[in-house]
């Protein structure tokens, strides 16, 4: 702000610009004289002031009055908006491609727990090997969903009545789906360092490590945070 000075009067501020002129005339109670207008910024600021005070090269001047400010650049205010809306796609793509990620449940290896057409968001960082822990797992150039049933150095067996053993223990499980070997490993099986044992919850409609063998940590993509429902969505 302009310093005040001998002879002057401050302007009345309006938006967020002030203008410091000469004192107007003062004016007694029964002067006809009107007091300077009040001019806006722009072209005819001195048009007003030459049809006002007639005859003057030097005209006192009162408050500027700046409506709202100063004017907006459209082009600045689009570049701004660009901007944001870029940081915006930029932030949702580095969180969606290296730390989240959604996937949609195909089939029912995984029933009840998942359903055909279930939406699954999982989590990329950290966690992904442990026990009973739902995850997205590559197969056979596949992305899969299953569950982690056994670690490096547990092992894994199937009773002739299709129980699953961890072990040498049963394993109670709340919905229970027989669980059968295949003839692609020799059982008893040690899970190597690694490596997990992934099998899904609907033993007859999976395709898991039965059929696969023990799925290295590396080929786990995620695990499951949280799902949305197929009615839901």
């Amino acid at each position: 702000m302009a310093e005040k000075s001998k002879g002057t009067h401050p302007s009345k501020e309006i938006g967020r610009q002030q203008i410091w002129g000469p004192s107007p005339p003062e004016l007694g109670p029964d002067s006809d004289a009107s007091p300077p207008p009040v001019i806006t910024l722009g072209g005819v600021e001195n048009e007003i002031l030459a049809k006002s005070y007639p005859g003057k090269k030097r005209y006192p001047r009162s408050m500027v009055l700046v409506s709202g400010g100063p004017a907006q650049d459209p082009a600045r205010e689009m570049r701004s908006l660009l901007i944001k809306a870029a940081i915006f796609a930029a932030s949702l793509f580095l969180l969606f491609g290296f730390v989240f990620g959604f996937t949609p449940m195909r089939g029912a290896g995984m029933y009840p727990s998942l359903k055909d057409g279930d939406l699954l968001l999982y989590y990329r960082l950290g966690g992904l090997s442990q026990l009973g822990q739902v995850v997205l797992y590559r197969a056979e150039d596949q992305e899969r969903v299953g569950r982690i049933v056994a670690v490096a150095g547990d092992t894994v067996s199937f009773s002739e009545s299709g129980q699953f053993l961890l072990n040498g223990a049963v394993q109670q499980e709340a919905v229970f789906y027989p669980s059968f070997a295949s003839d692609l490993a020799a059982y008893p099986l040690k899970i190597p360092e690694g490596s997990v044992f992934i099998l899904g919850d609907g033993r007859e409609n999976s395709l898991d490590s039965r059929d696969f063998g023990p799925i290295a940590i590396k080929e786990i993509k995620g695990r499951a945070i949280t799902l949305f429902r197929r009615r839901q969505i």
